[in-house]
């Protein structure tokens, strides 16, 4: 770079911030939570103390493939196109989330201390439905009382891969 394309003096380089776009509306009802086949778990809003407007998830059952449930319903994810997913979380000890894009998996990596995410280009050669699985490492089947928070779940379109 030379010294005449530095934008303000001690800067060397500089990136160019692209706006994303959130295909997904958050609310205090946001996320909804769609229950999988064989699991038990309730949704509510949190309405008083620290986590006021969060959203909790009592799951009492782990279902079929360990999964518990997905967030958003499912948007479809354009071949070619890159996408962020993402939802703030407060996580008991074996559970995780993973994005699905119809038999491609990936787990969301915690990425601050309630965020997790993961940025996934489709290069399938067609069009895949997108959403985010909470999902547990205990047995399918297990029963017990985890209470899991979210909250900011997001479906990002990226201008670029």
């Amino acid at each position: 770079m030379r010294d005449d394309d530095i934008p303000f003096r001690g800067v060397r380089s500089f990136a160019v911030e692209t706006a994303t776009t959130n295909l997904v509306t958050n609310s205090p009802q946001q996320p909804s939570f769609f229950g999988q086949p064989n699991a038990q778990a309730t949704r509510s809003i949190v309405t008083s103390g620290n986590l006021a407007g969060w959203v909790k998830i009592n799951v009492t059952q782990i279902g079929s493939g360990s999964l518990i449930g997905w967030f958003g319903g499912t948007i479809v994810h354009p071949n070619g196109q890159t996408r962020t997913y993402a939802i703030d979380a407060i996580l008991p000890q074996n559970f995780n989330f993973m994005g699905y894009w119809q038999g491609h998996m990936g787990t969301l990596q915690k990425i601050s201390d309630y965020r997790y995410s993961i940025t996934w280009t489709n290069t399938t050669g067609v069009n895949r439905n997108g959403t985010i699985y909470l999902r547990s490492t205990l047995p399918e089947g297990a029963t017990g009382s985890w209470d899991v928070y979210v909250r900011n779940y997001q479906i990002e379109q990226k201008p670029f891969a």
